[in-house]
């Protein structure tokens, strides 16, 4: 029970803090990111307040690999806003981004890619790549309001939607803050 109030207050103050951004008066804003605690990117080995690990395969496939898991934040009129992805999504180059053979792969990732390979003919090339927010470094940041449509009880289709916030490294334009999106902001919402 604890746990659910919890939950409630967090999306309640994820919602006034959304509502103070999104009427700011400017669609984008740069902030900077903060972490609850210190971390490290597995591959691009630099200090972050968040990162994700993907595997690209030759196919256009993604396994994604890791994510960190603590929560990070920025401050806006001397209030800090907590973030998770998602909801937020992130349009950012990648921060990390190499071309291995299977065989030098770390073991971990080489047992995943038989577990999750559909086909015995696995590639021998793969792409790992890594997205950071970086601690100090200035981001684009805007509310964001996603609609989407579920079936209601008479297979009408209800709309819903939900806030959140769309961070960027550049002022990207739709088309490009669509081609940076990371693995884990690539989603539909609801």
């Amino acid at each position: 029970m604890h746990t659910r109030l919890v939950k409630v207050l967090a999306l309640i103050i994820f919602v006034i803090s959304f509502l103070a951004l999104s009427c700011s008066g400017s669609e984008l804003a740069k902030v900077a990111f903060q972490s609850t605690s210190k971390l490290i990117a597995p591959f691009a080995k630099t200090v972050c307040v968040y990162y994700e690990t993907a595997l690209f395969l030759p196919d256009g496939s993604i396994i994604n690999l890791n994510h960190s898991q603590a929560q990070f934040y920025f401050i806006k009129d001397k209030e800090k806003i907590m973030l998770q992805v998602p909801p937020a999504r992130l349009s950012l180059k990648p921060t990390f981004e190499k071309a291995y053979r299977r065989a030098q792969l770390p073991k971990e990732i080489q047992k995943l890619i038989v577990r999750e390979s559909a086909t015995c003919n696995v590639p021998s090339i793969y792409t790992i790549k890594e997205w950071c927010l970086l601690p100090k470094k200035g981001y684009w940041i805007g509310a964001i309001k996603e609609t989407f449509h579920l079936p209601g009880p008479n297979v009408d289709y209800e709309e819903k939607s939900y806030n959140a916030f769309r961070i960027m490294d550049y002022k990207y334009n739709s088309k490009e803050r669509d081609k940076y999106l990371t693995p884990r902001s690539n989603w539909i919402g609801g």
